[in-house]
């Protein structure tokens, strides 16, 4: 497993994770939504995301937010 740090690059990846996560909580799907949200969070440097890599599968996240 390998675990990198989400840049402009990645966002594409964890975006349909983050969206499965949102559907997991009720939400509805909304791939390009998410996609908007986690893009915003890293032009704005709101938010760290670490991305989780099966060989070249991303397979889970992690978002920090500084407080």
């Amino acid at each position: 497993m390998k675990i990198c740090t989400v840049t402009q690059q990645t966002v594409k990846a964890v975006a349909p994770l983050f969206n499965a996560y949102r559907e997991f909580y009720g939400q509805p799907s909304d791939a390009k939504g998410a996609e908007q949200f986690i893009q915003q969070r890293i032009d704005n440097k709101e938010s760290i995301i670490f991305l989780a890599y099966q060989g070249e599968e991303a397979v889970g996240f992690a978002q920090l937010y500084p407080m």
